[in-house]
């Protein structure tokens, strides 16, 4: 496994206990690990282990680490795969850290993987937190 280290290899194992453990340790040495190197984040979503997200996005809000969720990762795998408690995670997450997450540059590819009722309900979650959601529902259905 080059260029792992331990905290990618808890990730990849699945091991929350190990993983809090490492983030517990380099809080207390002043370290912060970079959750963004291998994606670990995708790991994770790709393992549906929802308790390991909401410890990876809770150790990116405690220090103030921006994840990339937009573009072509977490949120387009969270709807890919149509596991709406992430999802929800993610939207927290971009509230938190007073970030906008762009639904519509991924409902366009992903559309016929996840009903619109799903996409309503993760931009209703957003707003009742108050957050930045921008889902477009111009779908043209001749084509």
């Amino acid at each position: 496994m080059d260029g792992w280290y331990p905290f990618l290899m808890a990730v990849d194992k699945n091991n929350v206990d190990m993983i809090k453990l490492l983030m517990n340790k380099s809080a207390k040495s002043g370290v912060i690990l970079n959750i963004q190197d291998k994606d670990p984040l995708i790991k994770t979503i790709k393992n549906n282990n929802v308790e390991i997200v909401k410890t990876l996005l809770n150790y990116a809000i405690s220090n103030d680490i921006f994840l990339e969720i937009n573009e072509h990762k977490p949120m387009t795998l969270v709807i890919n795969n149509n596991v709406i408690d992430i999802a929800e995670l993610l939207i927290d997450y971009t509230c938190k850290m007073n970030l906008i997450i762009n639904i519509n540059e991924i409902v366009i590819k992903y559309i016929s993987k996840i009903k619109i009722e799903r996409l309503k309900s993760l931009r209703k979650h957003g707003k009742q937190r108050k957050c930045n959601v921008l889902l477009s529902m111009k779908i043209d259905y001749n084509n």
